[in-house]
């Protein structure tokens, strides 16, 4: 089912066509109607529901990472949009008896419970939300999910387990004690809905392609791509930016795993806040009446976020909250306290993997190319809100944990005490925050030989592939011989296409830094060619990486590819290129990234 499920978005993002977009509607119209008719209970407003959910399902196929992030994007707006719906019935206090809802007579709990319950699946993250609802909403079995994500069983049950106790304890926190203890029953007395056979009808597949939401099947058929490509070019997320930073610094010298540690970190630098520059281009803040003060600007924010969560991929909306914040940086060193305790507070958790990033982050705003976050140094924030963020960035929740972080990474020559806590929490039970830590780890520093090993264990025992990618990254920035070795042989040895592809990267990354010898390099390209047809989808991405090697390697992964080529105008291209390679007398990064512009034109 997973596979089937990957290949129908691939066909999504690769052409956009309209029999694409209707199965990849149907595939996922039951999941989509049994959320919505859960928090519903109502056929009628579960289909009225769902049919709006469809009509955001293309839009995020465009930018889904694979399927299994793609089926978490879906319960989550399914989820939202169902909620919203039940406010709104409520309010108008349009909602019929609990007997006419199809539900057992003695429900485990009361309507005001259960949207209780639902809400807080809401704040689950989307691994966790999905792992109930396909276990209790849908009934699939724990030996099915097990087998859906690589991992056991009792490994399922206990992720389900977890996230039960997170509802819990978001049930007494909203003052529903009693319902706390009917969590698993409540759960399991959901039964599963079958979307009607109308659902996916011509009027809601009519609205979407009208709507300009499917994917082109001609030049913008590479987009999807290239936002994954960015999104793991670039680490984790960094609330949108493109992240600019260099390197330096020294190794630290890492602690030992465990959890993270209650002794207080050494933060004295010194201060070069006064001699701070505003990165070129970046225009002047404007200025902020005196009657506009840090805490009001902060709830506008929390205002405009709670707007932008039932639209997240909403460009014009999504520049309106950095507009928000714009001049919010001075106000915070200057008053640092204000947003300590606006981001401590439990009401605001939520947005902090926006709002940090957004207030902290030094931005410019580029013409024609979007949003740019410049790598800054540690010792131009004022003590005091350093000092805070790292509190709780050790004692804080997951949701604040990952803001934070995302703002981190951008932050370089940090105490040795920070690095130390980075390296913690690369062993925190959450995929999203051990990739978080992992990337403002190695963003500006060269990693320790220690580390290094520890990152490749990591790689090897993590299931979540943002981890996995951003271990690659890491290990890749290193110039060790083990560690160059080591990508050359797990080239060889994965099967996991899409990682294979970042491995390739990453060793043509490290032979451009200090080149390979002729056995490696052969061994690459070898595995290279044997590779470049699993995913048709990135076979540009293939070739990409193929040029930046010498001649004699590149070529041969050309001529592999050539047959996997599609449509005609690509076979053609790689063709030419390989011509050009045999001919010689262009660089190798010069004529990648001519290939690379010539390849998005078709």
């Amino acid at each position: 089912m997973a596979a089937h499920e990957e290949q129908q978005l691939r066909q999504v993002q690769s052409s956009g066509s309209r029999d694409a977009l209707r199965d990849l509607l149907v595939a996922h119209q039951d999941r989509i109607y049994n959320a919505c008719y859960q928090v519903l209970g109502r056929a009628e407003d579960a289909e009225d529901a769902a049919q709006e959910a469809l009509l955001k399902l293309a839009e995020g196929a465009r930018a889904a990472r694979d399927a299994d992030s793609f089926r978490g994007w879906v319960y989550r707006v399914s989820f939202r949009i169902a909620l919203d719906h039940w406010r709104r019935r409520e309010a108008v206090k349009n909602r019929e008896s609990r007997a006419a809802m199809n539900r057992p007579a003695s429900p485990p709990l009361d309507d005001r419970e259960r949207i209780a319950l639902f809400e807080a699946m809401d704040g689950l993250d989307d691994r966790e939300r999905a792992l109930l609802l396909e276990h209790y909403f849908e009934k699939v079995p724990l030996a099915d999910l097990g087998e859906r994500h690589g991992i056991s069983a009792v490994a399922i049950w206990k992720r389900i387990d977890r996230a039960r106790e997170k509802l819990k304890k978001a049930l007494l926190g909203a003052g529903f004690v009693v319902a706390t203890s009917r969590v698993s029953e409540a759960l399991e007395a959901s039964v599963p809905a079958a979307a009607p056979a109308t659902l996916v009808g011509e009027a809601v597949l009519g609205k979407i392609l009208a709507g300009g939401l499917a994917v082109g099947a001609t030049k913008s058929s590479t987009i999807p791509v290239a936002v994954v490509t960015l999104v793991l070019l670039f680490g984790v997320s960094t609330g949108g930016y493109l992240l600019v930073r260099s390197r330096g610094s020294k190794p630290r010298v890492p602690m030992e795993q465990g959890k993270v540690s209650d002794e207080p970190i050494a933060t004295t630098v010194p201060s070069t806040r006064a001699a701070a520059v505003e990165p070129p281009g970046s225009a002047p803040a404007d200025p902020v009446p005196a009657s506009n003060d840090l805490r009001e600007r902060l709830k506008r924010y929390a205002a405009w976020h709670a707007q932008f969560r039932s639209k997240p991929y909403d460009h014009v909306l999504r520049q309106e909250g950095w507009k928000q914040l714009k001049g919010a940086r001075e106000q915070i060193f200057e008053d640092p306290a204000t947003f300590l305790e606006f981001i401590r507070d439990a009401a605001n958790e939520e947005i902090c993997e926006f709002l940090i990033g957004d207030a902290l982050n030094r931005t410019e705003d580029r013409p024609n190319f979007g949003l740019i976050v410049h790598g800054q140094k540690y010792a131009e924030f004022p003590p005091a809100l350093m000092e805070g963020i790292l509190e709780l960035l050790r004692l804080g929740t997951p949701t604040q944990q990952k803001g934070l972080l995302g703002f981190l990474g951008t932050v370089h020559e940090v105490p040795e005490g920070v690095d130390r806590l980075y390296e913690q929490l690369i062993d925190h039970p959450d995929p999203a925050i051990q990739a978080k830590a992992l990337d403002a780890l190695w963003r500006f520093r060269s990693l320790s030989p220690s580390t290094l090993d520890r990152v490749r264990k990591l790689f090897e025992t993590a299931t979540d592939q943002s981890v996995q990618s951003t271990a690659i990254w890491a290990i890749s920035s290193s110039d060790q011989p083990e560690p160059r070795q080591w990508v050359v042989d797990r080239l060889e040895t994965l099967q996991e296409p899409f990682l294979k592809l970042l491995l390739a990267e990453a060793a043509v990354r490290m032979n451009e830094k200090s080149a390979y010898d002729a056995a490696s390099l052969d061994r690459i390209a070898a595995a290279m060619s044997a590779a470049v047809g699993d995913r048709p989808w990135i076979l540009e991405r293939w070739i990409t990486a193929a040029l930046q090697l010498p001649a004699a390697q590149s070529s041969r992964v050309l001529e592999a590819a050539i047959p996997h080529a599609k449509p005609p105008r690509l076979q053609e291209l790689i063709s030419k290129t390989l011509e050009k390679v045999r001919t010689g007398g262009i660089e190798p990064r010069t004529l990648s990234n001519e290939f690379s512009r010539e390849a998005r034109k078709n």
